[in-house]
C-alpha cells in the first residue's frame, strides 16, 4: 500500500512537455510544433471481494498546443 500511495503522489503532480520540434525549417520560413499535457489521477481502495481493491482513474486535466513560426525577417 505504501508504494501505491507514492506512485499516486507522483501521478498527481505529473506534467509532460514535448518541446517544440521543427516541422519545416528553411532559410525563408520555419514552423515548430509541440504539446504540453497535465494529468490528474484519483486513486481509491474499494472493498470488493470479486475484483482488485486498488483502483486508479487518470484524467487529462489540461492540454496545450505550442506553435512557433517565422516567415521572412
Amino acid at each position: 500500500m505504501k508504494h501505491f500511495l507514492k506512485f499516486l503522489l507522483v501521478l498527481l503532480t505529473a506534467t509532460g512537455t514535448l518541446r517544440a520540434m521543427p516541422i519545416v525549417n528553411t532559410p525563408d520560413y520555419g514552423l515548430d510544433l509541440g504539446v504540453r499535457l497535465q494529468f490528474l489521477a484519483n486513486g481509491e481502495v474499494v472493498n470488493d471481494p470479486y475484483a482488485q481493491h486498488n483502483r486508479l482513474y487518470m484524467f487529462l486535466k489540461e492540454s496545450r498546443l505550442l506553435v512557433n513560426g517565422r516567415y521572412g525577417d
